[in-house]
């Protein structure tokens, strides 16, 4: 395995963008040991959470369709709502796990569409900005029977988590809910086409492709609580959503990558830092988790400031701030064990750190260590409780 030369969170120069030198069969690469330092149990009914949102997924959003619905569970977003949210309404966990499911059905659409090479860049543009409208008149009210989504199953999520919040917060709720259909109206395929020239560049849009913002919110409505616009728009808090995006979108580029990269779809920062800097697949990943850790630190830190000025005796703040932090947690363990980035069929061993060997249809981990400590109930355990 190559030598890597990049440390400490530095890179070459940009060379401008290239074709992602992509991934052969048997590919490896070593994981390096990244903390886990947000990590709780997750919310007491995460149980019967997830067994009602995939009984919803089956016989109400995929209409019987097992394959499309063992896809869609295979994103693992039960355990991971509710390991992110272990303080949420459970009514609400509820909702917010319905409207993921549907959300990562809907990317897997979107990002089909952003990398059909076969057609040019003008069509994808058209079919994408297109598929978003239809997608939001369906929810909103449009009838549409040979929808991929059934519009009244759609209809019904927004519908409930509007009618359980105040007349005062409904509108906040659906610019939030809409927040998410104009992310996919402004990608204008600019991430298919890397037109960022350097990481710090790509960093911020990521973070809107990934989705960051609108989630951040929809965590606000699941706990129940309702943040000012004076804190949310606070100096050190806007530092802190930077920070805490960062850490959420690279956690998962660092291990989704493999599924995307075999289906020539090149979104991830992995891919983005192999594409713009030329370095070797093991220099991408030393990097990434060296910038993750970094970010956990400085989440760490600025809560801390943010704890101790006038902003810290606001307990919804400080609540969704430290949730936000576990979402880390959640979006970690989410990572390790998805099927969707790992390949159906698998079953996390535990090993977060080591050697992994990267199939087209498999992520292969390496044995963990004996005398590993597992998190109290790992993501893979609660998966197994389901079956």
């Amino acid at each position: 395995m190559k030598h890597s030369t990049v440390h400490k969170g530095s890179l070459p120069q940009p060379r401008g963008l290239q074709a992602c030198p992509g991934l052969r069969r048997g590919t490896s690469v070593r994981l390096p040991e990244i903390p886990d330092p947000f990590a709780v149990e997750p919310h007491p009914d995460w149980l019967e959470i997830t067994r009602a949102c995939n009984e919803w997924t089956v016989h109400r959003l995929c209409r019987g369709d097992t394959a499309l619905a063992t896809d869609l569970i295979g994103a693992g977003t039960g355990p991971y709502v509710c390991e992110s949210i272990p303080k949420g309404l459970p009514e609400r966990l509820l909702d917010l796990c319905k409207l993921s499911v549907w959300w990562f059905g809907l990317d897997d659409e979107f990002t089909r569409i952003r990398w059909d090479l076969s057609t040019g860049e003008r069509e994808r543009t058209t079919r994408l900005h297109a598929r978003v409208e239809e997608i939001w008149a369906l929810a909103t009210g449009a009838r549409k029977d040979d929808d991929l989504w059934p519009g009244d199953v759609v209809r019904e999520i927004f519908h409930t988590m509007i009618g359980r919040v105040a007349p005062s917060r409904a509108s906040w709720l659906i610019d939030v809910l809409g927040s998410w259909q104009q992310r996919g109206a402004k990608l204008d395929l600019d991430q298919t086409a890397h037109r960022d020239d350097s990481i710090e560049a790509f960093i911020p849009n990521r973070a809107v492709d990934s989705a960051c913002p609108t989630f951040a919110r929809l965590i606000e409505y699941t706990l129940g609580i309702e943040v000012t616009e004076h804190e949310r728009t606070a100096e050190p808090v806007r530092r802190f959503l930077v920070t805490i995006y960062e850490l959420w979108f690279l956690l998962n580029d660092l291990f989704s990558f493999r599924a995307e990269c075999f289906a020539d779809q090149h979104d991830s920062t992995i891919c983005f830092l192999r594409r713009v800097y030329g370095i070797s697949l093991q220099e991408a990943v030393d990097w990434t988790a060296s910038r993750m850790i970094a970010a956990q630190q400085q989440s760490v830190e600025i809560l801390d400031e943010i704890s101790r000025s006038d902003l810290g005796t606001s307990d919804d703040l400080m609540l969704l701030l430290r949730t936000y932090q576990h979402t880390a947690s959640g979006t970690y363990h989410q990572s390790l064990s998805a099927q969707r980035y790992h390949g159906r069929g698998f079953r996390w061993n535990g090993a977060r750190s080591g050697t992994i060997v990267l199939h087209p249809d498999l992520t292969e981990f390496p044995p963990p260590p004996k005398a590993q400590r597992l998190y109290p109930a790992t993501s893979q355990e609660r998966y197994d409780a389901l079956s």
